[in-house]
């Protein structure tokens, strides 16, 4: 068996390692992005999950998500305020899981996570997740907005009506509320005191 040829000490086979390990992303793990989600079904108002990670050298820059095809709708940047979006783990430099509570019908759509590297002028995009379909079963009453300017416009009547009957009752003299019946159906309150029915007054 022939002897290990020896450079200044060290073995040739050693030489070679710390040579090879001097290489500039020799040995690294290549970089990947993982979003193994094909399809998500939610209910209307549940909290939506998608999953997104990478592994790997990661190359210095943000990581987004966005919701539709080509640059799409931003849903989520490590910057910014997006009040029903959240990440699942914070902090992370792997795991850039978001959750999307209160889920509405229009936020079913196709999502991807996306991987930017900083360069000198603007992000540049250099990996994107497969895409994860989204649909939401069910009707989220409150995303309607003729129904939100119908419960407001009650409250306000409703407010108006107690106040009216307020005043009227200050101006008539304590203990004197005067309602009809068909007025208290209407805004489903109880207004009226009771009293004893003289044989003047008898309501249908």
């Amino acid at each position: 068996m022939a002897p290990s040829t020896q450079v200044s000490g060290l073995s040739l086979p050693c030489l070679l390692l710390i040579l090879l390990l001097e290489i500039p992303g020799a040995g690294a793990q290549e970089f990947q992005l993982l979003q193994p989600q094909g399809a998500v079904s939610v209910s209307a108002g549940e909290t939506l999950t998608l999953i997104c990670s990478v592994t790997g050298l990661v190359p210095v820059g943000p990581m987004k998500w966005f919701k539709g095809s080509g640059s799409g709708q931003l849903v989520y940047a490590q910057v910014g305020s997006f009040p029903r979006v959240t990440r699942a783990v914070n902090g992370s430099s792997t795991d850039f899981t978001i959750r999307i509570s209160d889920t509405r019908p229009e936020d079913a759509g196709i999502y991807r996570c996306v991987k930017f590297e900083k360069g000198s002028g603007a992000d540049e995009e250099i990996r994107s997740g497969a895409g994860t379909v989204v649909s939401v079963s069910g009707r989220w009453p409150l995303a309607i907005p003729a129904l939100w300017i119908g419960l407001f416009l009650e409250k306000v009547l409703i407010a108006a009506f107690l106040l009216f009957s307020f005043l009227s009752t200050m101006s008539k003299g304590p203990g004197v509320v005067s309602c009809t019946v068909a007025a208290c159906q209407r805004l489903r309150l109880c207004l009226c005191p009771r009293q004893e029915t003289s044989p003047r007054m008898h309501l249908q």
